[in-house]
């Protein structure tokens, strides 16, 4: 059951996974879906906050992107968007496992429909979880 968040442009958060479908293991994690107003990196860039946006985007390479492989912090979103799927797709496919794409090409779709990445930044391995 979605609650009721106070932090601002939070919509819901609500649980997932094997928690919400009932059937976790002693060592499930908790996973919860956060529906939000704003699509905080491009939203900035759409107000012109660039200044604002390639803070984000660096704070983005500390705690996501320099972990999972990619070597500099990057400039402008469709830069970041795409270097975080190449080196998700590569730990992926080095691990093993298929990815649920459904959410990636939402994300993709509001950016594109907002022009903060062109429709040319695709990705879909077809891979639906």
């Amino acid at each position: 059951m979605p609650s009721s968040p106070s932090a601002a442009g939070v919509k819901s958060v609500a649980l997932a996974g094997s928690r919400r479908a009932g059937d976790p293991t002693p060592l499930s994690d908790w996973d919860f879906e956060v529906a939000v107003d704003d699509h905080v990196v491009g939203s900035k860039q759409l107000r012109g906050q660039d200044d604002l946006a390639q803070e984000e985007l660096d704070k983005m390479w500390h705690a996501l992107l320099q972990p999972i492989g990619v070597a500099q912090p990057l400039s402008g979103v469709a830069a970041a968007v795409n270097a975080y799927i190449a080196a998700r797709d590569l730990q992926a496919h080095q691990l093993g496992v298929k990815l649920d794409h459904r959410l990636e090409r939402q994300v993709r779709a509001a950016l594109t429909q907002n022009r903060v990445i062109t429709g040319g930044d695709t990705h879909d391995d077809g891979a639906d979880g």
